[in-house]
């Protein structure tokens, strides 16, 4: 078991079917679960209504990412205080990004919503980066969910705008994809999957 959380004992027996990948990048180590199949989503509208009155936040979105982070937290896992996790739903599905330095995770279900808003997160220097091998809304949701991962790995620094995270080589790799971006002086290095018609982008920082 790994030494930054431990599975609860009702559900060592899923821990394989819930790790999607692991990332190793010299002494960086991170875990991606899949929790789609395993979250209670009971539990968590229940977690819902007690955090919308209990918080000032306005937006549902992030009311429900609190309660099933809550559930992932106090319910699925014993996890070391120290721990970085960075948690991402669409639709029906969830991801969890766990490691023991500061990252993030972004998923997003590919349709023609990112290459309808394109202007909005990319430039035209961007957007000439696309491979012909790949659709544009494919594209451009894999750009938007690897923008969206190196976002919540800055832990939402004042100032940074994910339009201000500029892409500079994208790699069509044999299972995934890497991103090379830069925001300010950083450059960060993204792996972006396709599962199941989801682009699920992560980051190590």
């Amino acid at each position: 078991m790994h030494s930054f959380f431990a599975i609860r004992p009702k559900y060592k027996n899923l821990f394989e079917q819930l790790v999607a990948f692991e990332l190793k990048n010299g002494s960086q180590h991170a875990l991606v679960f899949d929790l789609t199949k395993i979250i209670d989503l009971d539990q968590v509208a229940e977690l819902y209504k007690e955090i919308e009155y209990t918080t000032n936040y306005k937006s549902a979105k992030r009311v429900r990412m609190l309660a099933a982070k809550h559930f992932v937290l106090h319910t699925l896992l014993s996890v070391d205080e120290s721990v970085n996790l960075s948690i991402s739903h669409s639709h029906q599905r969830w991801m969890v990004l766990f490691s023991e330095q500061k990252s993030g995770i972004d998923l997003e279900l590919v349709t023609d919503k990112a290459l309808r808003v394109k202007h909005k997160f990319t430039d035209i220097q961007e957007q000439m980066l696309r491979p012909e091998t790949i659709e544009k809304q494919t594209f451009f949701t894999i750009l938007w969910t690897a923008k969206e991962a190196v976002y919540k790995a800055l832990e939402n620094q004042q100032g940074i705008q994910v339009s201000k995270i500029k892409l500079q080589h994208f790699t069509s790799l044999e299972t995934c994809f890497e991103l090379k971006l830069k925001v300010l002086d950083n450059v960060f290095l993204v792996r972006s999957v396709l599962m199941d018609g989801y682009s699920c982008s992560f980051v190590l920082t």
